[in-house]
């Protein structure tokens, strides 16, 4: 109820109507304009938006929407709210909807995105997926700076349905997608592609083509780092025999099949307080998949001992007894708790009897086991990474660089990681392992096997990374000297002074190039230009270096030059590409996804969310409705 001294008298017209709030009672009231009939009381504010509420999940349980978009959904109602005339001829079917979003929606921002990269230089990432309608597509990514948004924006270019997956096919898609879209090769920089024969490949891979008919001027930028480095993660399981992927296959079948095994689970996670969800499987050709099955797997580490306790041999029961009373205490179960885990292993001890030999089996395995420019950056962070994985297992005089030894640039010198001389008595296995190790003892069997299985794995996966990364890339050590924090140092003078040479694609005007010697001298030594944080974006930071105008043609240079994709991004694309391209919903073709992806792209390029974005609401000024 209204406090009274809030009360005002409201009319407004509606459907032939006035409503207003009576003085006397304070109730909302909705009469004829010759008020000859009895008013009739309107609900009040808060269960009209209950109401609205009410509606707004009943629609997104119909439709089976997750409820992550409940607040967008609003966000789109009231922005359609401002303009009710509008509002209520709005109609649209499915069909009209798509021809709109690809002929509509997705031709004016692929039109304002090839007038800027016809005239900037740009970076393309490429990869090729297949849907799960057995369609072949490659997507297309490109990277720039934008005069219009003042910031390097990755927008999504095309996705182009293939028959075949060659190198030929390949240039031949990218080639024909040059000349429809009148792109010039001349501004292409660089292309990030992985590392598969096809794409990259020395005598007849996609890269060599273009490099050889097109575009001569091609940066060499490697492959990219993401999959050299899962490829070296696998090398640094290998010896371990799958040790830890074949405990998360097995713990995945385990409860896919059986509610048994899972309502078992899910009751000792309820009584240790850990919150149950099923054992993930993991995913071989996906990044850091078995990471993160690894890490929700050891999130219900304690409940999975607990469990599979029940399973174990008399013998092994009282190995591992200690253990488990040492999880129960730490988990301060009372009583009642552990009496019912008790009945749950005698529960699950006489299920047994009736598993599948597989089933048997695999018990016996599982309880026998214990988007911002960062170019600038990768080649500091690659050679990071080595110097650090290097320092788990060979000795620290030998990764000094006094002694003469580089890890990267064109004086690099490959570690002999095979040397028993470099590596370390006692390399680094984690404080946990550490410790079952030394109450086994150093001359243990076990200890001398894991050991060995350690130092392969380390030699294999080193050697993976010193070969594999671009620790030697003239390219990559030029781009890390854009990095603000390396100013200050004269060694930064020989790469800049590279930049005209090494990225023709970027244009010089005479004036430019005769100034540009003293300007790198100048901005090397320069410290007075603004400290760069470490949530900053680089290229936002050099274009207000751009602003003081001290540095016209170097900053022309950086903003251009960073703009080579540092990551796969497209694989990201490819991962929502399922979600489109449905069996069920075969008359959905490459160009509806193609679509989604340019708009998608484009909103988080500019940095808005779908309502509200002025660039899709612009009107024709050269037409009228």
């Amino acid at each position: 109820m209204m406090h009274p001294k809030h009360v005002k008298l409201w009319k407004i017209q509606q459907q032939n109507m006035h409503i207003e709030i009576a003085r006397a009672d304070n109730i909302i009231v909705a009469a004829p304009h010759n008020n000859s009939a009895q008013p009739r009381s309107i609900p009040p504010l808060c269960n009209r938006v209950a109401q609205d509420q009410a509606l707004m999940l009943g629609f997104i349980a119909e439709n089976s929407l997750p409820l992550s978009v409940t607040s967008g959904i609003i966000k789109l109602a009231q922005e359609l709210a401002k303009d009710p005339k509008a509002l209520a001829e709005l109609s649209m079917d499915r069909t009209s909807a798509s021809y709109k979003l690809t002929h509509g929606v997705k031709k004016t921002i692929l039109d304002e995105v090839l007038e800027e990269i016809r005239s900037v230089p740009f970076s393309l990432n490429v990869d090729e997926a297949t849907s799960k309608t057995n369609k072949r597509v490659l997507g297309v990514l490109v990277s720039y700076w934008s005069e219009k948004h003042e910031r390097m924006v990755v927008q999504h270019l095309a996705a182009l349905e293939l028959i075949s997956v060659t190198a030929e096919s390949l240039f031949s898609a990218l080639d024909g997608l040059f000349e429809r879209m009148n792109l010039p090769w001349d501004n292409l920089v660089s292309i990030l592609m992985d590392s598969c024969a096809v794409m990259r490949g020395s005598k007849n891979g996609l890269e060599k083509k273009i490099r050889d008919r097109r575009a001569p001027h091609l940066l060499d930028i490697d492959g990219d780092s993401c999959h050299h480095l899962h490829n070296a993660s696998k090398k640094l399981c290998c010896p371990f025999e799958r040790w830890v992927e074949s405990l998360l296959s097995d713990l995945h079948t385990d409860h896919k099949w059986s509610a048994d095994m899972k309502d078992g689970l899910r009751e000792i996670c309820s009584i240790f307080g850990i919150r149950f969800s099923r054992p993930e499987c993991y995913i071989p050709h996906r990044w850091l998949s078995v990471l993160d099955v690894s890490l929700e797997t050891l999130r219900m580490w304690d409940a999975l001992v607990m469990f599979y306790y029940a399973f174990l041999s008399n013998e092994d029961k009282c190995t591992y007894k200690d253990i488990v009373s040492a999880i129960l205490q730490k988990r301060e179960v009372q009583e009642t708790g552990r009496a019912r885990i008790k009945e749950l292993w005698k529960e699950l001890g006489n299920r047994s009897k009736n598993f599948t030999n597989e089933g048997k089996m695999r018990k016996v395995r599982i309880c026998k086991k214990s988007k911002d420019p960062k170019v600038h950056k990768l080649h500091d962070e690659q050679e990071k990474l080595v110097r650090e994985f290097l320092s788990c297992f060979i000795k620290p005089e030998e990764l000094i660089n006094s002694k003469g030894r580089n890890l990267s640039g064109p004086k690099m010198k490959l570690l002999d990681l095979t040397s028993t001389e470099a590596h370390l008595a006692a390399p680094f296995v984690g404080s946990e392992a550490s410790s079952l190790l030394d109450q086994l003892g150093r001359e243990h069997p076990v200890v001398k096997a894991f050991k060995t299985k350690v130092i392969q794995a380390y030699t294999s996966c080193a050697g993976d990374l010193q070969t594999k990364l671009p620790l030697d890339s003239p390219t990559l050590r030029t781009l890390s000297c854009l990095d603000p924090d390396a100013r200050g140092s004269h060694h930064i003078l020989p790469h800049l002074q590279k930049l005209p040479n090494m990225f023709p694609a970027v244009k010089l005007n005479e004036l430019e190039r005769a100034g540009f010697q003293h300007e790198i001298h100048r901005y090397a030594s320069d410290m007075t230009l603004p400290q760069m944080t470490e949530e900053a974006r680089v290229d936002l930071w050099w274009n207000i270096v751009r602003k003081t105008q001290r540095y016209p043609a170097l900053c022309k240079l950086a903003l251009s030059v960073l703009c080579p994709f540092h990551g796969p991004q497209v694989d990201s694309a490819f991962s929502v590409m399922s979600n489109i391209l449905q069996a069920k919903a075969a008359n959905l073709s490459v160009e509806t996804y193609e679509s989604y992806q340019v708009v998608t792209y484009n909103l988080a390029g500019v940095g808005h969310e779908g309502v509200g974005h002025s660039a899709l609401l612009q009107e024709d000024k050269g037409e009228s409705c």
